[in-house]
């Protein structure tokens, strides 16, 4: 600074318009002044748009849902933006289009034109994304970026099914369509339990996974499932409880476990009754009648004064067993019978009498083993 004939002056070098544009003050005082003397002097230099190196922007907001974001963007320029030379824009689906003013979204420009700002109310998803906005004059543009991040638990993962043709006798399949992460990296929980259990068991499943097959489960029962996503912030509601059942394990005929041992009891109970009715049959007709003569009383008796035989006769017990198809199995009858000589001396007689079981009394006996011990005596 030098200072001549009452003139004073001073020098920038490399001026720049950020730095340097401005306002200047020159003051002065001697013994002749009771008041000290100001002059002001404001410098322009003329630049493109650039944003202020001592406030730059916020670039990076954090919202939720349905609440409201201010971006902000102020330059330095000389000369000053018009008020066209402000453009915003807003990136969906990886293009970039500009939003108008509109119910939720708002533009404004400051008197001076070096400020501008992008009012959005009522945030919702497709809002938590990135925007720019580029000021312009007469020596060039600049641009600022924004992004507004969600900072809130993920949103309820959508459409949690489990198809017929996911469930075998041992597992399931389920598959979702993930909801909003809430602005971070969101994980999926899935829990399951039998339906008659309380407890329930989880499986973490990572952001990139839209199905899971839940196996080691126990064929033909009844299993629930659910699931919810999380976050650093939080974690989802749960999701409407599925219920859904295993496939039964099947029997080489098709048959489940269950309808055979139903079909295989009926049978048996049947075949047992046929038997005892057969046997009954045979006992009614061997049976001898009140007031009837033995038929083999006297069988010997050649001597008027022989006392009457000593009669007895019983059935031989029975076992009825399953034997292989196409055979047959004799059923005896034996009659023993006590006769009493004159001498006093005991001599038997024993008859059987055989009746043959035909095959197709054999094949029903073949369907189910069936053991039955019948013995009756008369003497």
């Amino acid at each position: 600074m030098d200072a001549h004939n009452n003139t004073i002056s001073a020098y920038l070098s490399n001026a720049r318009c950020e730095y340097d544009m401005g306002v200047y003050q020159c003051k002065e005082k001697n013994i002749h002044n009771a008041v000290q003397q100001i002059r002001e002097l404001e410098i322009r230099i003329t630049c493109s748009p650039r944003p202020p190196p001592f406030s730059p922007p916020i670039s990076t907001i954090y919202r939720r849902r349905n609440s409201s974001a201010v971006l902000t963007f102020t330059v330095v320029a000389f000369p000053s933006p018009i008020d066209t030379a402000y453009v915003w824009s807003k990136q969906i689906d990886g293009e970039w289009a500009i939003p108008h003013n509109n119910s939720r979204f708002r533009i404004l420009i400051l008197k001076d034109s070096l400020q501008t700002t992008l009012l959005i109310s009522q945030l919702q998803i497709g809002d938590f994304t990135n925007y720019s906005v580029r000021a312009y004059n007469n020596f060039g543009s600049t641009e600022q970026t924004f992004v507004i991040r969600a900072n809130e638990q993920p949103s309820l993962p959508q459409q949690l099914l489990v198809g017929d043709a996911f469930v075998t006798e041992s597992s399931i399949a389920v598959r979702w369509i993930p909801g909003f992460d809430g602005g971070e990296d969101q994980w999926f929980v899935i829990g399951y339990k039998k339906a008659a259990d309380v407890t329930w068991t989880y499986i973490n499943v990572s952001s990139t996974d839209t199905q899971l097959s839940i196996g080691d489960l126990v064929a033909g029962t009844k299993y629930e499932v659910k699931m919810y996503a999380e976050n650093i912030f939080g974690k989802s509601d749960d999701t409407t409880v599925l219920s859904v059942t295993t496939q039964s394990v099947f029997s080489d005929n098709g048959s489940s476990p269950s309808v055979g041992a139903a079909v295989g009891g009926a049978v048996g109970g049947t075949l047992v009754a046929v038997i005892l009715a057969v046997l009954w049959n045979y006992r009614k007709a061997f049976k001898r009648k009140p007031g009837e003569g033995a038929h083999y009383d006297d069988l010997f008796n050649r001597q008027a004064d022989v006392p009457s035989a000593n009669t007895s006769y019983e059935y031989e017990a029975y076992r009825v067993g399953a034997k292989q198809t196409n055979q047959y199995e004799t059923l005896a009858e034996t009659f023993i019978m006590n006769i009493r000589s004159p001498g006093g001396k005991h001599d038997y007689s024993v008859m059987n009498r055989v009746n043959q079981v035909t095959e197709t009394d054999r094949a029903i006996v073949n369907q189910e083993s069936a053991y039955v011990n019948l013995s009756f005596s008369e003497t």
